[in-house]
C-alpha cells in the first residue's frame, strides 16, 4: 500500500503507559522520545481495567484519532482507523497456551486478527514475529516491516568482578510463558554444585497472568526482588555472574540484549526470537527441558573461555541495537502514511 503524501497529525495511543513498566512501556517510551516527527499522544483520563480499556481503544480513541495518523505501539488499537500503524510485539495471545486469563486471551484473540487485517502498516519486533504473521494471516508482505528493538547506553556497564555473593541473574515478569518454574528446577538439580551460588529474580507477577505456582520447589539458593528500580536493576546486572532467560516464547527478549551489553554470558531459549538476537553469542537451550537448561548453566558458570568469550563478544554484539535506529525506522514508516 502506497502511503498518502499529504502532512496528517501523528497520534500515539498512550494507554499503556498507565502501567508499570515492562518491556511494552520501555518501546513505547524510548520509540516515542526519538521519533523525528512531530506527535500527539492520547491516553485515557484515568487508568482502565482490562475490559474498560479495549472498550476506550474502539471508541474514544478512534473519535480523539480520527483526523490523523495513529499508531498504537502496545499490540493494540481501534479496529476500524482508515490510518492506524499497531506494533505486533507477538502473537502469544493467539497460542493455544494457559498464558493470559480466559477473557484476556478470548478478547485478544478476536481482535488482533482484526487489527492485522484492517492496519494500514503492521511493525515488529523480529524476523521470526513477521514470519509468523505471514504465515498465519492474509497480509502482503510490504505491509509488515522489521524495526528492532534497541537497548539503552545506561546498559554498558562494567561487571564488578569483586562481588562477594556471587549469583546468576534472571529479569521477567513470573508469569508461565517467562519458563521460571522449569528454570528454578534445573537450578535447584545444580546449585549444590555451585555452593554460595545463588539465583536473583527481578520481576513480579501481572494480573492479566495466572499465578505460577511454586509449591513443588524448595526454593533453594533462590532470591526474588520485586519492583526493583532502574539503579538497582543495573546494580544486579553490574554484579551478577551470568544471566538467564529461557522463555518458552518472545517476540525480541529485550532483557537478553541489555545482559549483553552489561557484559553478562547469556543463557537463552533456542525458540523463538531470542538466538534471532543473540547469534551464536549465547547459551541455547530447549526451554522445554529442565535437563537443558541445568545443562546450560552449569556450562555457563564452569567453562571460563566460553564464559569470557560470551561477555565480550555479547557487549559488542549490543552495539547493534539502538533505540536510535528503532525510531528512526518507526519515523521512516510513519511519515509514509502522512505523518
Amino acid at each position: 500500500m502506497k502511503g498518502n503524501h499529504t502532512m496528517k497529525r501523528l497520534f500515539i495511543n498512550l494507554r499503556c503507559m498507565q502501567r508499570r513498566m515492562t518491556g511494552v512501556q520501555r518501546y513505547t517510551h524510548e520509540v516515542s522520545s526519538r521519533l523525528g516527527i512531530e506527535w500527539e499522544g492520547i491516553s485515557p483520563h484515568r487508568v482502565l481495567g482490562h475490559v474498560c480499556g479495549p472498550l476506550w481503544d474502539q471508541s474514544s480513541l478512534l473519535w480523539g484519532a480520527r483526523k490523523g495518523v495513529l499508531w498504537s505501539p502496545a499490540n493494540t488499537g481501534p479496529i476500524l482507523h482508515p490510518n492506524h500503524i499497531v506494533t505486533i510485539h507477538d502473537l502469544a495471545v493467539l497460542k493455544d497456551e494457559p498464558w493470559f486469563s480466559k477473557t484476556y486471551q478470548l478478547y485478544y484473540s478476536k481482535t488482533v486478527p482484526l487489527l492485522l487485517k484492517n492496519a494500514a502498516h503492521v511493525l515488529t519486533d523480529s524476523a521470526f514475529i513477521r514470519n509468523e504473521i505471514l504465515n498465519s494471516f492474509p497480509l502482503h508482505e510490504e505491509n509488515v516491516s522489521v524495526c528492532r528493538l534497541g537497548v539503552d547506553k545506561r546498559f554498558f556497564i562494567n561487571p564488578n568482578v569483586n562481588s562477594q555473593n556471587p549469583y546468576i541473574l534472571a529479569v521477567g515478569s513470573l508469569d508461565p510463558r517467562k519458563n521460571f518454574l522449569r528454570l528454578f528446577h534445573a537450578w535447584e538439580s545444580v546449585c549444590n554444585r555451585f555452593p554460595g551460588f545463588e539465583l536473583h529474580v527481578v520481576g513480579g507477577g501481572t494480573s492479566i497472568f495466572k499465578e505460577l505456582d511454586l509449591s513443588s520447589l524448595k526454593m533453594t539458593q533462590i532470591k526474588f526482588i520485586q519492583r526493583a528500580s532502574d539503579s538497582e536493576l543495573l546494580d544486579e546486572y553490574r554484579s551478577a555472574t551470568a544471566f538467564v532467560y529461557p522463555s518458552l516464547y518472545e517476540g525480541f527478549g529485550l532483557p537478553v540484549i541489555e545482559a549483553m551489553a552489561a557484559g553478562l554470558p547469556v543463557l537463552t531459549s533456542e525458540k523463538s526470537a531470542m538466538a534471532e538476537i543473540t547469534g551464536d553469542l549465547a547459551v541455547l537451550v530447549d526451554p522445554q527441558s529442565e535437563e537443558s537448561i541445568a545443562e546450560g548453566i552449569v556450562n555457563l558458570l564452569k567453562k571460563q573461555d566460553l564464559h569470557s568469550t560470551l561477555s565480550i563478544q555479547g557487549k559488542e554484539r549490543a552495539r547493534d541495537f539502538s533505540w536510535d535506529d528503532t525510531a528512526s525506522s518507526v519515523t521512516r514508516i510513519l511519515q509514509k502514511f502522512g505523518a
